[in-house]
């Protein structure tokens, strides 16, 4: 069910271990089990809003992650989530027509051809510097593709993108998808050290409805 209580010890907007931390020298095989206590304390002090279904850490990641595995005595078990789609760029690659040129000849043509059809229906696509001015649109375009997820553990207000853009400044991107000086979608990258993480987007569906 959609309506299920779900309680969760981590950061639902980032990603990595933020939901606990040990101190250096101690044994985390031993603090695991604490970890778990903890939680268990939480679950049982919130009665008043209703039993807790779903109980997720977030997450649990090298090399922290053998040690975790003693939770399991809790039953807790391991959860893997959807797969990162990874692209290395090539030191090659100094412009789109350079990776184009990397393509096989079928997902080259079938990048073009997008290209073409975003093109045919007057849109452009540009970078958005002025998140603050367009959050309100921003957040409309978001909260279409939100609403259209079957699991929503987390809804971001109006005010995170420009909040978040205002702090990291040139270490998150914000490109759009315009009609006549309309948005109609957008999607948002974020650096993280040596990686660009796609985080997220937002888009028409009434507008998406009416491409090819």
């Amino acid at each position: 069910s959609l309506e299920e209580k779900v309680l969760v010890c981590g950061n639902l907007l980032s990603w990595g271990m933020h939901g606990v931390s040990f101190a250096p020298g101690e044994d985390p095989v031993l603090l695991w089990p604490a970890v778990a206590e903890a939680i268990y304390r939480l679950r049982r002090g919130d009665k008043l809003s209703g039993d807790t279904d779903f109980v997720m850490i977030k997450d649990i990641t090298d090399p922290h992650a053998p040690a975790a595995e003693v939770l399991s005595r809790f039953s807790y078990r391991h959860l893997e989530t959807e797969p990162n789609m990874v692209l290395s760029i090539s030191p090659k690659w100094r412009s789109y027509d350079d990776y184009l040129a990397s393509l096989t000849s079928k997902y080259r043509k079938v990048s073009k051809q997008i290209d073409k059809e975003v093109a045919q229906s007057g849109c452009v696509v540009e970078e958005l510097s002025d998140i603050e001015s367009n959050a309100e649109k921003l957040h409309e375009l978001y909260l279409q593709t939100h609403h259209n997820a079957r699991l929503r553990l987390v809804t971001l207000r109006p005010a995170f993108l420009p909040t978040l853009a205002s702090q990291l400044g040139n270490d998150m991107r914000t490109k759009v998808v315009k009609r006549d000086g309309e948005l109609l979608g957008f999607v948002t990258t974020v650096k993280d050290g040596e990686t660009a993480v796609g985080y997220y987007i937002g888009f028409d569906r009434k507008a998406n409805a009416q491409f090819p």
